[in-house]
């Protein structure tokens, strides 16, 4: 076989040509890289998009709830505090009557219990002492004849003392005056 004498700017050329072929071959696969590199960078955003977009009007449409539902509220408190609360002052200010009766009621329902108090312990002491008295006379009248005169000593009445009572006019002075005004 014979060699192949080769000059050297034969393959000096021939170096510059591979070299330059593996250049464009490199470039070729630069560009096919980046290509595919771009690929993944190029996102179809428009799907996200419209999630978004939808996202965004229904927040809005949230807020524009929220706004309305603000509003009537503001309406219901200037309702509540011009018109309602006057009508509730005014209401008060009649209840401060009642108010005043019962705490009058309370007093004399106090005054009632003290002299039923005082009522039942007379009619205790009175029960005692006609208990006490109807015992003595009958032993009494086994002692002494049946056809005996009675003195007067045995007949020793005492004397009742009432207790003082309430009246209502006390607790209640206008209600005596339109009792009698309903009257006539």
């Amino acid at each position: 076989m014979a060699e192949e004498v080769v000059s050297p700017e034969a393959s000096g050329n021939n170096s510059f040509d591979e070299k330059l072929t593996d250049r464009v071959k490199l470039d070729a696969l630069v560009t096919d890289l980046a290509q595919e590199y771009s690929k993944y960078l190029k996102v179809d955003v428009s799907a996200e998009k419209t999630i978004l977009e939808d996202e965004v009007e229904d927040v809005l449409t949230r807020l524009d709830e929220f706004t309305s539902l603000v509003d009537m509220v503001r309406s219901d408190n200037t309702v509540c505090l011009n018109q309602k609360l006057p009508g509730i002052h005014e209401k008060f200010a009649e209840m401060e009557k009642v108010f005043v009766q019962i705490d009058r009621l309370e007093d004399m329902m106090k005054v009632i219990k003290q002299n039923l108090e005082v009522m039942e312990e007379k009619v205790n002491e009175a029960e005692e002492h006609l208990d006490s008295s109807s015992v003595k006379k009958l032993f009494n009248s086994f002692q002494k004849p049946l056809f005996s005169k009675k003195t007067g000593d045995q007949k020793k009445h005492l004397k009742y003392e009432s207790p003082e009572i309430f009246k209502t006019d006390d607790f209640f002075p206008n209600s005596a005056s339109s009792a009698e005004n309903a009257n006539t």
